[in-house]
C-alpha cells in the first residue's frame, strides 16, 4: 500500500469499501488529511463495534490514538487471507519503508540520496528537470480541518503553501522523517524502489505511464548517467476488473458468506476490457490516447 494520500482518493482508504454505500471510518474533518501515520479516531471505534458480527469478527481489535495504517493494513491481511484461503499474504505501507530507507541514508554524505537533497549543485538539476514535482507530502492544519499539501524543491528549501524545511541540514529533514509525518512522494519512492534498489514495481495504468516518464528524466541527470536506469523494466501492468463482477468488494463477499471462485480460465484479455476507458485515458493528461 502507498499511504501518501489524503483519506478521500478515489481507493477510499478510510473505508469499509462495499458495493452500497462504504461505511466511512473517520470523521469530516480528515476527509482531505493524508493518510501516512495518521491515528484511529474514537468514530472508528464506535463504526467498528456496529458493523454485522461476519464482518466486525474479522478485523482486529482497534485502539484509539494507535496507529491507523498498522490497523487498516493488519484488517486488509486477515480478510483477503480468509477470502483467497491464503496465509502467506503480507500488506505493508511503502511510505514506511521508504521513510526507513530514507533514514539512513540520508545520514551518508557518500549516498546519491543524500547528494540529491544537499548538493546544491545536484538538486538545482533535479529541481530544473522535475520543476512543481511534489517531493514529499505533509498534513497541515486549516481551523479543524486536516489538509494534505505537497512540498516542492525550491533552492534550498522543500515548500508548500503553509510549510517549509530548510536543506541546509541534512538534520532538519531527518527530525521531520522521524518524528513528523513527512511522506515521500512518488518521484523519490520510485527513485529508491525501482531505480535505486532495483524492485520490479508491479504497477496500475497509472503506473505504467509515469514511470517510464521517471526514468527517461532521471537517465539524463548527470549525475545518474552511470548508474544504467534506462535498462530497468518499468511497464509491468497488474491490473483488471472481472467482467461478470464489475462491483466485488471483500466485505461483500463475508457479509454475504459466498465462496470467491474465480474463473481459472479468464483471459487476461477479458479482465482489462471493463476498464478499457480508463485504459485508455492517460492519467498525466486525462486526455484520451485513441478516440
Amino acid at each position: 500500500m502507498f499511504s501518501g494520500v489524503p483519506f478521500s482518493n478515489r481507493s477510499r482508504p478510510g473505508r469499509i469499501n462495499k458495493k452500497s454505500e462504504g461505511i466511512n471510518l473517520f470523521p469530516s474533518t480528515h476527509q482531505d488529511g493524508l493518510v501516512y501515520r495518521s491515528l484511529i479516531p474514537s468514530k472508528l471505534l464506535q463504526v467498528v463495534e456496529e458493523l454485522p458480527i461476519d464482518l466486525g469478527r474479522h478485523l482486529p481489535n482497534p485502539v484509539a490514538g494507535e496507529s491507523y495504517t498498522k490497523w487498516a493494513l493488519t484488517a486488509c491481511q486477515y480478510i483477503e487471507r480468509k477470502i483467497l484461503n491464503k496465509n502467506n499474504l503480507v500488506y505493508l505501507d511503502l511510505g514506511e519503508v521508504v521513510t526507513n530507507y530514507l533514514l539512513q541514508v540520508i545520514q551518508n554524505r557518500f549516498h546519491i540520496v543524500h547528494k540529491i537533497f544537499f548538493n546544491p549543485k545536484w538538486r538545482a538539476e533535479l529541481e530544473q528537470a522535475f520543476p512543481e514535482e511534489i517531493m514529499f507530502y505533509a498534513p497541515v492544519m486549516e481551523g479543524k480541518y486536516e489538509q494534505m499539501e505537497g512540498l516542492v524543491l525550491k533552492g534550498d528549501k522543500l515548500v508548500s503553501k503553509n510549510k517549509s524545511i530548510s536543506l541546509d541540514n541534512s538534520k532538519i529533514l531527518i527530525k521531520e522523517l522521524k518524528e513528523g509525518r513527512l511522506c515521500a512522494g512518488l518521484l523519490p519512492s520510485f527513485l529508491i524502489l525501482a531505480f535505486l534498489n532495483e524492485f520490479k514495481c508491479f504497477g496500475s495504468f497509472a503506473q505504467v505511464e509515469y514511470l517510464p516518464v521517471y526514468q527517461k528524466k532521471l537517465a539524463e541527470l548527470s549525475f545518474m548517467k552511470k548508474s544504467g536506469i534506462e535498462k530497468i523494466p518499468t511497464s509491468n501492468l497488474t491490473t483488471g476488473v472481472f467482467p461478470e463482477k464489475l462491483n466485488l468488494y471483500p466485505a461483500d463477499i463475508i457479509l454475504e458468506g459466498k465462496k470467491f471462485k474465480p474463473n481459472p480460465n479468464t483471459k487476461l484479455g477479458e479482465l482489462l476490457l471493463p476498464m478499457k476507458n480508463i485504459l485508455l485515458e492517460s492519467y498525466l493528461t486525462g486526455v484520451l490516447r485513441i478516440k
